[in-house]
């Protein structure tokens, strides 16, 4: 069945990144091996699609033996951001958004509208579950600094979180697909994903478990929610064949939106002495991505990082419209550190 939706406007700006090979695409199409290609020029734009920049409140908390989200209440948290209570003068919601392209090479099973149709959109309640991302459409992408655990010059990858257009959120959709480390590892390995697998294995590791059972967590916890990844969205359907979508996305996000690099780039650096104002890690990384995401704070010190995203399309196409965060940092306005790792490594 063919969905019809409205034009995307024209106001999103596209910049160079990754999709899936569809000649249907107007943006330049990068090979696999370019995921760490330095962004184009940046043009910014509002956002007008009703309901398309959700108000997020969607928190991490680092430990993940203690993996959990805590929501406000929505009446405290949820603003238009102009100057706001930390003090931080940062754009009203729905600015200076950005299309992302890191699409992946599966091919959906159904006929989906041209264009396609945004998450959080009005046009999103009326289009089939399988060519939109609904009701997650808000996708959370977090990264954490663990002193411990990783490697020393670069951020670590938490995850890709779908909450509602709402603000509110919801997990461990179906335990029926609630995957084993060894399975999701064995799903990519057979699709040829070894690259993949070692790259996880470096940068998506966790403090209290194997990679595998922490990817397995990830999994049963977010990416069971994620719509255009249930198994009647694929033709010719095996099992655990929708993880792999999931787990390609999830790192060319990660090396899309380059933390490290862009805070490093600001001659902001891991230090034991150093500290930052808020407004210096948002200044940086507005600059180098072009939008403002949410940091967050443990005792004054940075813990996690996180982006946010609506899908166009199915999650496996691969193009997201970034938008800056707009709930209040977790982290004061100065006196803010980032601490070096441990685990040996340029930083001071």
């Amino acid at each position: 069945m063919k969905f019809t939706g409205d034009v995307i406007p024209s106001l999103f700006i596209p910049f160079l990144g990754l999709r899936a090979n569809h000649s249907d695409s107007p943006t330049p199409t990068v090979g696999a091996t370019n995921l760490s290609f330095p962004f184009d020029s940046l043009t910014t734009g509002t956002m007008t699609i009703a309901g398309a920049q959700a108000l997020y409140t969607h928190q991490a908390h680092h430990h993940h033996h203690e993996h959990h989200h805590h929501h406000n209440d929505n009446e405290n948290t949820h603003r238009s951001i102009g100057e706001g209570e930390d003090g931080v003068n940062r754009p009203s919601a729905g600015q200076s958004t950005a299309k992302v392209h890191v699409g992946t090479t599966l091919q959906e099973a159904n006929e989906c509208p041209s264009p396609p149709i945004l998450s959080c959109s009005s046009q999103a309640q009326e289009t089939d579950t399988c060519c939109v991302v609904n009701p997650g459409g808000v996708l959370v992408h977090t990264q954490f600094w663990d002193l411990k655990f990783g490697e020393a010059n670069s951020w670590g990858i938490h995850g890709l979180w779908p909450d509602k257009c709402s603000g509110s959120f919801y997990e461990n959709c179906d335990s029926s697909r609630a995957y084993s480390g060894e399975q999701i590892a064995q799903a990519l390995q057979n699709t040829g994903q070894s690259d993949l697998v070692d790259y996880m294995n470096i940068f998506w590791v966790s403090d209290d478990e194997s990679p595998e059972d922490f990817w397995a967590h990830e999994w049963a916890t977010h990416g069971t929610c994620v719509s255009t990844l249930e198994p009647q969205c694929f033709s010719g359907y095996s099992t655990a064949q929708e993880v792999v979508p999931y787990f390609e996305t999830v790192v060319q996000l990660f090396k899309k939106f380059d933390t490290y690099s862009a805070l490093t780039g600001a001659k902001i650096v891991p230090s034991s002495s150093e500290t930052y104002t808020l407004v210096q890690l948002q200044d940086a990384v507005s600059s180098s991505l072009g939008f403002v995401p949410d940091f967050t704070c443990k005792s004054g010190s940075l813990s996690t990082v996180q982006y946010y995203l609506n899908a166009q399309g199915p999650l496996q196409d691969g193009v997201f419209v970034a938008s800056h965060a707009s709930r209040k940092s977790s982290c004061p306005k100065t006196g803010i550190k980032w601490l070096p790792k441990e685990v040996g490594g340029d930083d001071e």
